[in-house]
C-alpha cells in the first residue's frame, strides 16, 4: 500500500534496519519517474496515494508554517504527508509530483485520475506559488529566499522555482478558473529571465570542465 523507503529501495543493506523512516522526494521520485515510459506505470499507484492522500498536510503546511495560501510539499515526509518539523526553502517537490502526475496522465487517458489525483495536485502547487512570486517594480514578477534542491543556500528568483512554475502554469491554465487563469497569464509573460552565469577560467579551458564532476567534459549549449 505504500512505497519503500529509498533507503530499502535504492540503497541496500544486509541487516534488519531501517536508516531513515521518512520518504524523501528527490531519492524517491527516481524509483517512479521511469515507470511510464517502461511500460509500467501501474506500478506507481502506491506512490500517487501517498502523494494524493498527503495533499491536505501539504496545504496545512503551507498556511501554519510558511503563511502562504495553497500547498507546500516538503521534500521529507511522513506516511500521512506531514512534513519534517524543519522549515525547508526548497519550493519545487510539489510542482515536480505534480507533473510526473500529468505525464502519467498523458501516457494512460484515465480521467479518473486527472479528476482525482493531477487536477487538485496541480492547484495546490499553483495557489502556493502565485502567493510566493511578488510582482517588483520593474514590473516582473520575482520570488525570494528560496533553494534548488536539497541543500545550498538560499536565492532569490532561483532556477528551478521558475523552471517548474512554467511547466505547472501551461498545464493548468487549460483548467483554472478565468480569475486565476488570467493571473497565470500575466506571472507567465513577465517572469524574470533566468540566471545564467558565464563560465570561467577556473571551470573551463575553452572546451572542457576543468573542475567538479563534469571535469573532463564538454559543457552542453551554445555557451
Amino acid at each position: 500500500a505504500y512505497p519503500p523507503h529509498f533507503t530499502s529501495g535504492l540503497w541496500g543493506f544486509n541487516h534488519d534496519f531501517v536508516t531513515w523512516v521518512y520518504y524523501f522526494h528527490y531519492n524517491i521520485q527516481h524509483l517512479y519517474a521511469p515507470l511510464d515510459v517502461s511500460g509500467h506505470g501501474e506500478l506507481a499507484k502506491c506512490y500517487f496515494d501517498l502523494r494524493k492522500n498527503g495533499l491536505p498536510a501539504a496545504y496545512r503546511y503551507a498556511k501554519e508554517v510558511k503563511g502562504k495560501n495553497g500547498a507546500f510539499v516538503h521534500d521529507v515526509t511522513d506516511r500521512y504527508g506531514r512534513g519534517a518539523d524543519y522549515d525547508s526553502l526548497n519550493c519545487t517537490p510539489g510542482a515536480q509530483i505534480a507533473m510526473q502526475m500529468w505525464h502519467h496522465w498523458k501516457h494512460t487517458g484515465d480521467e479518473f485520475f486527472l479528476k482525482e489525483y493531477v487536477l487538485p495536485q496541480l492547484k495546490g502547487v499553483t495557489e502556493f506559488y502565485l502567493d510566493m512570486f511578488e510582482k517588483g517594480e520593474d514590473g516582473k514578477y520575482h520570488i525570494y529566499n528560496t533553494t534548488m534542491y536539497e541543500g545550498n543556500r538560499p536565492t532569490d528568483d532561483t532556477l528551478t522555482d521558475i523552471v517548474m512554475l512554467k511547466a505547472v502554469f501551461n498545464v493548468y491554465k487549460d483548467y483554472a478558473e478565468p480569475q486565476m487563469k488570467h493571473l497565470m497569464e500575466d506571472v507567465l509573460a513577465n517572469l524574470p529571465e533566468l540566471p545564467v552565469l558565464p563560465l570561467d577560467e577556473h571551470d573551463w579551458d575553452g572546451e572542457v570542465f576543468t573542475f567538479g564532476i563534469g571535469k573532463g567534459r564538454k559543457p552542453y549549449g551554445d555557451n
